[in-house]
């Protein structure tokens, strides 16, 4: 006897398949848009701490390598609160020069992150000059 069409058990087994298939499918895209968004936020941190490194050595080539200080500020960027601290230190093996740290920090979901970015900035040579 020839048979045509499904049995229920069969209809029910392939819609299980699907469902599971669908499930995983609709995880990779939500894993996907969270490495996304958190993928823009690293960016906007590394962009703050650029930033940061870029005005130190400007106060660098205008106003020398004692004027430097370090500090921190705060900026909201997407909803997304970061924190930006600065440090300037000394190296006695290079006394012109000094080492400038930046770490930006924020919280993403329940998680703590941060970002460091360092340089060293020494002295303009024409400001040596006599």
């Amino acid at each position: 006897m020839m048979r045509n069409g499904f049995t229920l058990i069969e209809a029910l087994v392939t819609m299980l398949i699907m469902t599971i298939g669908l499930l995983a499918l609709l995880s990779l895209v939500i894993d996907s848009r969270l490495q996304l968004q958190y993928s823009r936020q690293q960016g906007a941190a590394l962009n703050l701490a650029q930033q940061q490194i870029e005005l130190l050595q400007q106060q660098t080539a205008t106003g020398g390598i004692d004027q430097l200080m370090p500090g921190s500020d705060q900026a909201d960027e997407n909803g997304v609160r970061y924190t930006r601290q600065w440090t300037v230190t000394s190296d006695a093996a290079l006394p012109d020069a000094r080492q400038l740290g930046v770490e930006v920090t924020w919280s993403y979901g329940n998680d703590d992150h941060a970002l460091q970015l360092s340089r060293r900035v020494a002295t303009p040579h024409d400001a040596m000059l006599p």
